[in-house]
């Protein structure tokens, strides 16, 4: 094994193994058909760099996670309709930054601070009927959830509901996550 430069190599190596370990068995368990861990491994060290978002504004992060969660969502097909799987995609990317966002060395290389405003929180069956349950706000909510099912809709109202109760706890949104998970 070549020796490693703690500045230069280090980052990159976190960052893969970050993206390995955001997603395990459990994570797209009757997601999408088998072979999806692997497929989602592969694109989150290939296609999600963290280098530029330090630079990103709210508008540039939406789009460059929509960007990201429709490309993946074309790997991770939903298990019933084979079509692109909005939910598990976009479950996976938000694993995957969060956990960059929370690692120390990452989130002082790349100056993650700057996005932790925009980071949306994991969604999961456990973490939207906390946020139904903690909901203040007036917007209605699915009555069902599967993350399998997830439409952008849906998705942005419960991430509002989120931003809400993650003000009032003094949070990022991302890390409801750690609270309710």
């Amino acid at each position: 094994m070549k020796k490693i430069n703690r500045k230069t190599d280090w980052p990159e190596i976190v960052r893969t193994h970050l993206a390995k370990a955001s997603v395990g068995g459990s994570t797209l368990r009757g997601q999408c058909p088998g072979g999806g861990v692997r497929l989602a491994r592969d694109f989150l060290i290939r296609n999600v760099p963290i280098t530029n978002l330090k630079n990103m504004k709210a508008t540039e992060f939406l789009n460059f996670l929509n960007t990201k969660t429709s490309a993946l969502s074309k790997k991770l097909k939903h298990p019933d309709t084979k079509r692109p799987n909005f939910g598990a995609a976009r479950k996976v990317i938000n694993i995957f930054i969060r956990l960059c966002a929370m690692n120390k060395d990452l989130h002082r290389e790349f100056k993650l601070a700057n996005v932790e405003p925009f980071l949306e929180v994991p969604l999961d069956s456990h973490v939207v009927d906390k946020i139904r349950e903690n909901n203040p706000t007036n917007i209605a909510l699915p009555a069902r959830f599967t993350i399998r099912d997830l439409i952008p809709d849906n998705s942005s109202a419960i991430q509002e509901v989120a931003m809400q109760i993650a003000k009032a706890h003094n949070l990022h949104r991302y890390e409801l996550d750690v609270l309710y998970w």
